[in-house]
């Protein structure tokens, strides 16, 4: 006879972060002198911010519509 295992119990732990310490990194960031694009945080509650070069205005991109 086959004994039964356990299942694990996934925790779902409370993100040690508040929305201000992403405000406070996003500002950081820009403070930085770069563009912000994205936010993404993770299941295991890691903030990832896109960035990229700070666009100057009246640049070829202004005006730039996507569709899809």
């Amino acid at each position: 006879m086959a004994t039964a295992t356990p299942h694990k119990r996934i925790s779902h732990k409370k993100p040690c972060f508040t929305p201000q310490d992403i405000v406070r990194a996003i500002k950081g960031v820009k403070a930085a002198g770069l563009e912000v694009y994205g936010v993404e945080i993770t299941p295991t509650g890691t903030i990832k911010i896109s960035t990229g070069p700070r666009r100057k205005a009246g640049d070829q991109f202004d005006g730039f519509v996507v569709s899809e």
